[in-house]
């Protein structure tokens, strides 16, 4: 507490002893941000200048009035009342007024006059205000020239000054000039000065600015590293610390587009959401940093096709925009125009009606929310006119197309000013907007020249390309790519009908520059190297130059292999590439088959609803799978899981969604339980029970199956388990599967169905699935004949080979172990009376893999375990081989070294060439395995042509559920 000498004659002591207490209480509201405290210090200062009357011109009376002035500028801040800025301008022009003064005095009012009027510029956008702002820190400057912290704080005032001089000219040399001024100062202030942290703050800002401009990701790295060094400067609680956090995250935000990795990406996220949860509600600066995370979200939506972080994305912007209108009681065109351009983003990934109407309602609000000529209209027409264009491709309506056109038009003509710089007669500024608008108007005259066919729109379009490439020289150089791969397909168009060969070649050029531009790891790549195997195909079809179309092939497997572009553009380069390398008879079309099809497991996890049509799955004659059979692919991830459903119709995607990753690795570990008892009785342990587990999750489930009933033993039967497994699989997987393809039970015409197990599902028997309750049966082989494939890729492998005529001689190759399994002289027995000798060949375990190929159409019987031999086995040409069937241990169980595989015994001699394979889900007891075996061939091959020719065979399941207690999956 300061007790005031008012009754003091000396009036200068008075007046200082006014001026601490006013500071005080700004250091008070500071840390406090009690409006208040501003409040007092303002009316205590006031009452305290008339008191100098009698000394006017004295000094002290200049100390008071620049203290005033500082003071109401800070309350501005808070209450943002114009009246304030108005009455520290007076405040401060009055103190210039005063003689004598000294060198600091004046100083102080020069320096806050230049930070008030330019804030009132930033009220009234008046450029004039910008103007005077700037003279008076430059006045400022010169009465301090010696380093000095006056001096620094002159050119930081300065060098933000020119900041918003260059955002109005657009003139590089305010961005050059503003570096050097904050570079001074910040030579001048030490770490301990709190406004080197402002001036690392405002010149990480317009090192931003030249990278935006430049596209040298030198300055993105300065504006960073500007940033990290004013956080750490801050403790972790201080008010501030969010603006500057919000900063570092905007920054990192603009790293990943040019580096495409996605650690840049999540850098950014954390660092957004820091400064977030800095800002809680109702801080008035939420929403920007909203705003921004929204923005963060949508380039990992970019990155990783995950739909979910599209609509974080969304969300995020919803909020944004809300919070805005609660603190400013009206809406705001950039909330607006960055939910449109996020919804309008989900509706080109999920095809959603809605999406698209309602990003086409937030663009015309974003419209009416401005004036004619804002600087921003041009880039909500830009938007507008793409949405409408996108309508017009689901509706047909031409009207639709013809509005986009005049919109993009009424854009170049507010864009066709010319801003001329002053630093020299040849640098011309086009507003940024220009660019784009030139360029989507290409692409919109592109698809009405499709229905109109007019051979003048084509050349209009190439036209519009190639003056957005020119201006590209000047603005916008990371997406300078983009414009010349457009211009490139604009040309590539042309030629389709002109055949003349200098489009084409100056296509080549613009797509191969293009690239150069990227690098191989953006996210572009892939559509881009696409684009250019097209174009290289397209010269092929017209010149038969075997040169075009394997570069066209090198190109398509560029696109396909690039895996830090979105999934879904991946997925539409590897159909196309199939269908041109079909068209083309090419040796690749397999290849690329392949590659479409593999990526179908993972573009289920993204939850997108893929059109994959039925010519994408042919290959060469028929289709994928044999005899018309649907292929379900059964996917397992965090996000979900889900069946994807391949059949002549296309593929349908049905999220499974009482199944997650958490209850599949339940079912799992009691399937390796319910294993491991089954191993302890092949060992010599007669039981079929098994104990509690050591994992509680597994006990639990035990408890449930004993139903709470008093045991004398921890112990519950193996078939109880599996009855368990079996029904959750039904209940949760197999029977939704059912359902969408609308089988019905059926003993007699059995439908085939592939299951392409991924992950967890390759440990689980979903074949078996089903209620095995007496007069209550419910299972799957009452419905379908179950089969499995490693990967749909393996389904084609036969058919490579479908040209090789079959002999008229049948052999039958058996592999046994009869010193460690002597049960198997017993299965090859029951072999030998059902086959003719002569076809059978016996071998053992040491002479199996060197004798693979010499049979050439033939059946296996082996017991063995998964391993090394099965990479023996691949290398192996087998051109005839038939069926195999693996009466062994898990030679159809999935592996803890490639959990992600459908990798075992049985899929590695599908990938070796046979057209079936029988094998098992886990262990079988040597002396259960000829049981089994004699089942099989019991009802495989009653006659010697039907193992030849091998029809679909349907087992009774029921004939094999009790094996000495044990239900037999096999």
């Amino acid at each position: 507490m300061i007790e005031l000498p008012l009754s003091c004659d000396d009036v200068a002591e008075c007046c200082e002893a006014v001026n601490v207490f006013a500071e005080l209480l700004i250091i008070q509201s500071n840390y406090s941000g009690d409006v208040k405290c501003l409040d007092i210090a303002i009316v205590l200062l006031k009452y305290f200048l008339p008191l100098d009357l009698v000394t006017r011109g004295h000094p002290n009376n200049c100390d008071i009035l620049n203290e005033l002035g500082a003071t109401l500028l800070k309350c501005f801040k808070t209450t943002r009342d114009i009246n304030d800025i108005d009455e520290a301008i007076s405040s401060y022009e009055n103190a210039l007024e005063i003689t004598p003064k000294s060198q600091s005095q004046l100083f102080i009012a020069l320096n806050g006059l230049g930070a008030a009027t330019i804030l009132k510029f930033g009220v009234l956008n008046e450029t004039r205000l910008l103007d005077i702002g700037i003279e008076w820190h430059r006045k400022a400057a010169a009465v301090r020239t010696e380093p000095c912290i006056s001096r620094a704080l002159a050119l930081h005032g300065l060098g933000w000054a020119l900041v918003n001089r260059y955002e109005i000219t657009n003139q590089r040399s305010y961005l050059d000039d503003s570096i050097l001024y904050q570079r001074e100062a910040l030579d001048i202030l030490s770490t301990r000065n709190p406004v080197r942290i402002a001036s690392l703050n405002n010149i990480s800002i317009t090192y931003r600015l030249l990278f935006e401009r430049t596209g040298e990701m030198v300055f993105l790295q300065q504006s960073i590293n500007s940033l990290k060094e004013a956080t750490s400067l801050l403790p972790a609680h201080h008010p501030h610390l969010s603006v500057l956090l919000h900063n570092l995250g905007t920054s990192l935000k603009e790293v990943f587009p040019h580096s495409g990795r996605p650690e840049d990406l999540e850098a950014a996220i954390e660092t957004l959401i820091h400064a977030r949860d800095l800002r809680p509600e109702p801080h008035p600066l939420r929403h920007t940093t909203l705003d921004s995370l929204a923005l963060a979200y949508q380039l990992k939506f970019e990155q990783s096709g995950l739909l979910e972080h599209l609509d974080d994305a969304v969300a995020l912007h919803r909020d944004a925009r809300k919070l805005y209108i609660e603190y400013n009681g009206k809406d705001e065109y950039g909330n607006l125009h960055n939910l449109a351009n996020a919804v309008y983003t989900r509706f080109r990934r999920s095809d959603r009606q809605e999406d698209l109407l309602e990003s086409m309602s937030l663009y015309q609000a974003t419209l009416s929310s401005m004036l004619k000529s804002h600087y921003s209209r041009p880039a909500s027409l830009n938007n507008l006119a793409y949405a409408l264009k996108s309508h017009f491709q689901r509706t047909g309506n031409i009207e639709n197309l013809n509005e986009s056109i005049a919109l993009l038009q009424e854009a170049l003509q507010l864009t066709e000013k010319i801003a001329v710089n002053k630093d020299g007669p040849s640098q011309k500024k086009h507003h940024p907007a220009r660019v784009l608008a030139l360029n989507n108007l290409g692409n919109v005259i592109l698809m009405h020249y499709e229905i109109e066919r007019s051979t003048d729109e084509i050349d209009k379009a190439v036209e519009w390309h190639r003056a957005a490439v020119t201006l590209t020289r000047e603005l916008w150089h990371n997406e300078r790519a983009m414009f010349l791969n457009d211009l490139a397909c604009a040309l590539c168009t042309r030629y389709s009908y002109s055949f003349y060969e200098k489009d084409i070649r100056e296509a080549f050029t613009l797509h191969h520059e293009s690239l150069s531009l990227i690098g191989q790891n953006h996210p572009e790549t892939s559509k881009i190297s696409s684009d250019l195997a097209k174009s290289l195909f397209l010269h092929y079809s017209h010149t038969q130059i075997s040169a075009s179309l394997d570069s066209a092939v090198t190109y398509f497997h560029v696109s396909v292999s690039c895996e830090s572009s979105p999934m879904s553009i991946r997925f539409i380069a590897a159909r196309e590439w199939a269908q041109s390398a079909d068209s083309a008879l090419h040796l690749s079309s397999l290849e690329a088959y392949e590659a479409a099809i593999e990526l179908l497991p993972l573009l289920a996890t993204l939850g997108l609803d893929v059109k994959f049509r039925q010519e994408v799955l042919k290959s060469g004659t028929d289709g994928l799978a044999a005899n018309n059979s649907s292929v379900v692919i059964l996917n397992a991830s965090i996000a979900g899981c889900d069946a994807l459903i391949i059949t002549n119709k296309g593929v349908a995607h049905i999220p499974l969604n009482k199944f997650d990753m958490e209850k599949g690795d339940m079912l799992v570990r009691l399937v390796q339980v319910s294993s491991n008892s089954m191993r302890s009785r092949n060992d010599g342990i007669s039981s079929s029970a098994i104990g509690l587990s050591t994992d509680d999750s597994v006990n639990r489930i035990i408890y449930n199956l004993r139903k709470g009933r008093l045991v004398r033993s921890s112990t519950v039967e193996v078939n109880e388990i599996h009855r368990y497994v079996l029904a959750a699989l039904w209940d949760d997987v197999v029977q939704p599967v059912i359902q969408h393809l609308q089988i019905q039970k059926s003993a007699s015409t059995p439908v085939r169905l592939y299951w392409c197990p991924t992950g967890l599902f390759t440990f689980l028997p979903i074949h078996a699935a089903g209620y095995y309750i007496k007069n209550s049966e419910d299972y799957a082989s009452q419905y379908i004949v179950s089969s499995y494939t490693p990967t749909l890729f393996a389904l084609l492998i036969p058919r490579r080979r479908s040209e090789s005529k079959p002999t008229s001689t049948l052999e039958i190759m058996t592999v046994i172990q009869p010193k460690t399994l002597p049960f198997t002289e017993v299965e090859l027995n029951i072999i030998e009376s059902r086959v003719p000798r002569k076809c059978l060949i016996t071998l053992s375990t040491q002479n199996f893999p060197a004798s693979v190929e010499k049979p050439t159409r033939w059946r296996v019987a082996c017991a063995g375990r998964w391993g090394a031999q099965d990479i023996q086995i691949m290398q192996h040409e087998m051109p005839n081989a038939s069926l195999a069937f693996l009466c062994a241990c898990e030679t159809a169980m999935g592996t803890d070294m490639l959990p992600d595989e459908g990798i075992h015994l049985g899929s590695t001699l599908l990938f070796a060439g046979f057209k079936s394979v029988v094998a098992t889900m886990w262990n079988i007891s040597d002396e259960d395995g000829p049981k089994v075996a004699d089942h099989f061939y019991q009802k495989s091959l009653n006659t010697l042509q039907e193992l030849y020719t091998m029809p679909l065979v349907n087992f009774d399941l029921k004939a094999l559920t009790s094996v000495d207690g044990f239900l037999l999956l096999t």
